[in-house]
């Protein structure tokens, strides 16, 4: 008899073991694990870096076009500065620095 209740606590010990060995994987890799939680974590700081980088180059680009309908001599500018336009009495010249 007690052979039979020492290979029970023994197996009651391994019992206990393997589970608490499975609760630990399963608290740390499966899916509500603390390493999914952290990488899950990490994205979410992506996300909002990126968002908040979004978002502001669309109100840039909502200040843009609300200059572009409204202000002739940005619109003029712009046309000048970043496409070479000119007017029709006017010459440009693109000077380019000597090289060393």
């Amino acid at each position: 008899m007690t052979k039979k209740r020492n290979r029970a606590g023994i197996l009651g010990r391994l019992f206990l073991y393997l589970f608490t060995i499975f609760i630990v994987y399963l608290s740390c890799v499966g899916d509500y694990g603390l390493l999914r939680i952290h990488r899950l974590i990490d994205h979410q700081a992506e996300l909002k870096a990126n968002y908040r980088q979004v978002v502001a180059q669309a109100v840039d680009y909502s200040y843009r076009l609300r200059r572009i309908r409204s202000d002739r001599f940005y619109l003029e500018w712009l046309a000048r500065t970043r496409y070479g336009y000119s007017q029709p009495d006017e010459a440009i010249f693109h000077i380019t620095p000597p090289s060393h």
